[in-house]
């Protein structure tokens, strides 16, 4: 049986329910295809993670091995499960350049995962980013982590407000968010996704991450 679906603590209580029904449907399966086109995005001679397995093992035994790929993945969707083992990552760090010291500070932490958990990883976000696109998800200003978009889009979007400005004084307020990633508020993601009707499926399999 799928796992309930979990309601962030964000949420009031008397708004729980609400938010439940609007969820969307359950998204349709992984397909071969998706699958196949997933690990292809995949560059070689990266260091593998706990399982020690390597990406060209994976694109290697994929031609006799991937339906049964697939079944695991789409099983993953089906009940909300995003495995334990996968989210399980070996620490190592690495000198910043031009740091001698030997402070925590002047070290950048990468944490490898199996290759196993990064493909269904990369498969979600490609489903969330075509909603996210097609669905109106995202403001039209964002232009991160966006397919052609750029900052020099965002550089050239800002210089032709100054310039029809020109009139009057223009401040412009720069932000730089040290660890955005490692300090995620995921019950305000979680709440997001509520409201923009998540696939119940997909919103199981994101909860689980």
């Amino acid at each position: 049986m799928p796992h309930p679906i979990p309601i962030p603590n964000i949420i009031e209580p008397n708004k729980k329910e609400e938010l439940t029904l609007e969820l969307g449907k359950d998204d349709r399966p992984f397909t071969m295809t998706e699958l196949a086109n997933t690990i292809s995005t995949f560059k070689l001679n990266k260091a593998p993670g706990p399982d020690g397995i390597t990406i060209e093992i994976i694109k290697k035994i994929f031609p006799t091995c991937g339906d049964v790929l697939l079944k695991i993945y789409n099983r993953c969707l089906k009940l909300g499960v995003f495995f334990t083992i996968w989210k399980t990552g070996r620490l190592i760090t690495i000198k910043k350049p031009g740091k001698e010291t030997l402070t925590i500070k002047d070290h950048s932490p990468i944490t490898l995962l199996d290759v196993f958990g990064k493909i269904l990883d990369k498969m979600i976000t490609r489903r969330l980013n075509w909603r996210a696109e097609n669905e109106g998800w995202i403001n039209e200003r964002q232009y991160g982590f966006r397919p052609g978009r750029n900052t020099e889009e965002a550089l050239e979007h800002l210089y032709n407000k100054i310039l029809d400005n020109h009139r009057h004084l223009t401040f412009i307020i720069l932000f730089e968010i040290q660890g955005a990633f490692d300090n995620a508020w995921w019950g305000k993601i979680l709440n997001c996704l509520l409201e923009k009707k998540c696939p119940q499926n997909l919103y199981r399999l994101i909860s689980s991450f």
